[in-house]
């Protein structure tokens, strides 16, 4: 038997279809296979895939199939094998990670024992599976035997219906804007669609105070709802109960992960599930590390840990230090609106000046609002306040700043004036 961390995820499956061979494996609304079907399915695939690089997963059953099969193929040196996962770019340059296997099953046994606290849910797979979040997901399944439960990209209710039916309880995870779409298509009756979801856990971006709030009040008391904190290139970190606290807790550290603030409060972290990042023009490693900065400012306030904003994306107007999340979700809760994003350009005098991207036709009352929170945080500063109809998004539901940045530079260059 191999070692712990070079056992693959097709010996994990391998495992569960000799045990539970007539038990539902994965279904997407059109296709459904047992342990045993799959298995039959998988030892007749020509994989797609090459050399040790994992092949690229897609929410239908085909994929997993031909995902478990390449690992099939390749199952004489596990321990060599890697996956590649992007930065979606919304702040900087996209930049490319690889993930061993061995980060991938550490990540894998965090997410059984610690989020699932053991429970052998059944998985509903809300996220796409080009996405870092949905194949630990899907890896977590695997190595607990879980029935798997895709939807479709983009999501669609008819998808979904098995996971809706099923008499076992189910465990899922999603991004926030992932969910508060569903609950906009069910028309508010999310949780009365998935009645056996008794496990969800929120992760790639914060949930606004009101946002949260409503979460609170609308699931079931049963259900345990819990936030991951992390990078692609550190997957999850931290871990905390959305139930209680503040909305920009942290949370607390998975046993496997360390982590330290430096001076200025970034966040660096070590551990086995952090992956590499890589140069593709040189296929080399950029300066392997064994701790990684992650750009996120951190604060502790007694005992518990607060997200502050992205290192890159904190605003320096004369000698000022500004977080745009702060501000956008100060406008959030007084205007009670969900199109807010702040970005910092150049200024030749200050540095930098405060960009507010907004409703269209809320830049007067959004300059009102502004103004209040320049009284609470005792300084003063005039934005440039401009109207939106909606905000570009990337990633799972992260408003590209680089690309507001780039427009509001534009209209500031052309007016000179903002309000």
């Amino acid at each position: 038997m191999r070692a712990l961390l070079t056992k693959s995820f097709f010996d994990y499956f391998s495992s569960h279809a000799q045990t539970s061979p007539s038990k539902i494996f994965v279904t997407d609304g059109s296709k459904s296979l047992s342990f045993f079907e799959a298995m039959k399915k998988i030892q007749s695939l020509t994989p797609l895939g090459s050399g040790l690089r994992m092949p690229s997963l897609t929410n239908d059953v085909d994929s997993v199939l031909n995902w478990l099969a390449w690992q099939k193929t390749n199952e004489t040196e596990p321990q060599d094998w890697f996956d590649e996962l992007r930065t979606s770019g919304s702040t900087g340059e996209p930049k490319l990670f690889r993930v061993s296997l061995p980060s991938q099953v550490v990540t894998s046994l965090s997410i059984n024992s610690t989020i699932l606290d053991g429970i052998s849910f059944d998985e509903l797979i809300f996220l796409p599976l080009s996405h870092s979040s949905g194949k630990g997901r899907l890896r977590a399944a695997i190595v607990r035997g879980a029935s798997i439960f895709l939807g479709t990209n983009p999501l669609r209710l008819t998808s979904l219906k098995p996971a809706m039916r099923s008499p076992r309880p189910i465990a899922a995870a999603v991004t926030p804007s992932t969910y508060f779409y569903l609950q906009e298509v069910a028309k508010g009756e999310f949780w009365k669609l998935f009645r056996g979801l008794k496990n969800l856990e929120f992760g790639s971006a914060p949930i606004g105070m009101s946002a949260l709030e409503g979460l609170r009040k609308d699931s079931p008391p049963d259900v345990k709802l819990c936030m991951h904190f992390g990078l692609t290139e550190a997957s999850r970190s931290f871990i905390r109960d959305l139930r209680v606290g503040p909305h920009n807790e942290v949370g607390d550290a998975f046993p496997h992960v360390s982590f330290r603030l430096d001076n200025n409060g970034e966040l660096f972290l070590k551990g086995p599930h952090i992956a590499s990042e890589w140069n593709e023009k040189l296929n080399e490693p950029i300066n392997p590390k064994d701790e990684v900065a992650t750009g996120d400012l951190l604060r502790f306030e007694g005992d518990t840990l607060l997200l502050l904003g992205r290192k890159g994306i904190v605003i320096n107007f004369g000698g000022y230090k500004l977080h745009p999340e702060h501000l956008e979700e100060f406008l959030k809760v007084r205007l009670g609106l969900d199109v807010v994003c702040v970005v910092g350009i150049s200024d030749r005098i200050l540095g930098q000046r405060v960009a507010v991207f907004i409703l269209e036709g809320q830049e007067v009352l959004g300059v009102k609002v502004v103004r209040d929170y320049i009284q609470l945080s005792g300084n003063h500063f005039v934005p440039l306040m401009y109207g939106i109809t909606e905000l570009p998004l990337i990633g799972q539901g992260k408003p590209d700043r680089l690309w507001l940045r780039t427009l509001a530079e534009s209209r500031f260059s052309s007016t000179k004036q903002g309000i």
